[in-house]
């Protein structure tokens, strides 16, 4: 009814997404999930609660399952999505999906001081999401893609929008995405679709595709 804390959990040896909190809380009620050690193959954490903040997570999945994402923002009990939502300072790695997907409507959505290595893709929206503001700001991506060419049909995408109203881009890093395959139909650092209104200033892209 007003606060929902998960905070300073350790979970390890999962083959389904470790923390998921799918339901939904009543207006004005706030959700933290933070401080959580995840160590397991399946996803890290998945949820669609709003007046959310998830930060400070240590996310680890070495040899993930197909599609495992690190966090995972989606539609639950509540189909209209989520109202507030900020992804602030997480570690992720080794997740064959991606690293933050965002797969639900969010109406204000900050993604910021996150560090994404060895993961399929970075931080990506989907056509299910769509957001009114979006500010992607300060993170690091490293070594994006399929780790071979097994699997490599897909995009290979470092950030990625869609469907959003108004959204900043900047102040990313992001080095080494696609450099390990070489059949994706596509491979680019950054990507938006049906975004009215787009800045993007400061990121670094460094050996896009390299090797390819």
């Amino acid at each position: 009814m007003l606060e929902t804390r998960v905070a300073g959990n350790q979970v390890l040896g999962c083959n389904e997404t470790a923390i998921a909190l799918l339901g939904l809380g009543m207006p004005g009620s706030a959700a933290r999930i933070e401080r959580n050690t995840v160590q397991s193959m399946g996803g890290g954490i998945a949820t669609s609660l709003d007046g959310l903040w998830m930060g400070d997570n240590k996310l680890d999945a070495s040899g993930a399952a197909a599609g495992a994402n690190g966090i995972e923002l989606r539609a639950g009990l509540d189909k209209g999505g989520t109202g507030q939502c900020q992804i602030l300072a997480n570690q992720i790695r080794g997740y064959a999906g991606a690293g933050i997907a965002l797969r639900a409507p969010v109406d204000a959505l900050v993604v910021k001081l996150n560090i994404v290595e060895a993961c399929g893709n970075g931080i990506v929206m989907t056509d299910d999401a769509q957001a009114d503001a979006a500010a992607i700001e300060n993170n690091q991506l490293r070594d994006i893609g399929p780790a071979g060419e097994e699997g490599a049909k897909e995009p290979v995408l470092g950030i990625a929008l869609s469907r959003v109203q108004g959204a900043t881009v900047g102040g990313n890093v992001l080095r080494r995405v696609g450099a390990a395959v070489r059949e994706a139909p596509l491979r680019a650092g950054g990507a938006a679709l049906t975004t009215l209104r787009l800045r993007v200033t400061g990121n670094e892209i460094v050996e896009l595709a390299h090797g390819a």
